[in-house]
C-alpha cells in the first residue's frame, strides 16, 4: 500500500512538472508574440511610408488640377474675347481687304509693304 507521504510527493512532483510545462509554454508564447509584434511594427512602418508617398502624389495631382483649371480659365477668356471680336467684325458693313504679296525675299518688298501700310 501507498503511504500518504508518497502520494503527496507524487502529486507535488506532478504539480511541479505541470508548472514547468506551463512556464515553458508561456515563455515560447511570449517569444512568438515578440516576433509577431516586430513583424507588425515593420508592416506599420512600411504602410506609413506608402501613406506619405501617396499623400505627396495626391498633393502634386491637386496642384496640377489647380494649374490646369487656371489655364482653362485663361483659354476660355481668350476664346470669348476672340469670338466677340469676330462677331463685332461681322456686324461692320465694311468689306475685308486682302493683300497678296510675294513670299520670297526681295529688296523691293519692304518698300511695297511700306506703301501698302501708308495707303491704309
Amino acid at each position: 500500500r501507498y503511504r500518504m507521504s508518497d502520494i503527496v510527493k507524487g502529486l507535488l512532483g506532478l504539480l511541479g512538472l505541470l508548472f514547468a510545462l506551463n512556464l515553458y509554454m508561456s515563455w515560447t508564447g511570449i517569444e512568438g508574440y515578440k516576433e509577431n509584434r516586430l513583424g507588425l511594427q515593420e508592416q506599420i512602418l512600411s504602410l506609413e511610408q506608402k501613406k506619405a508617398s501617396l499623400q505627396q502624389t495626391v498633393w502634386e495631382q491637386e496642384r496640377n488640377v489647380h494649374r490646369y483649371n487656371l489655364r482653362l480659365e485663361s483659354l476660355d477668356s481668350q476664346v470669348r474675347d476672340r469670338l466677340q471680336l469676330l462677331s463685332n467684325r461681322k456686324k461692320t458693313s465694311l468689306p475685308m481687304i486682302y493683300f497678296i504679296t510675294p513670299t520670297g525675299f526681295r529688296c523691293e518688298q519692304k518698300a511695297d509693304l511700306t506703301r501698302l501700310s501708308q495707303t491704309l
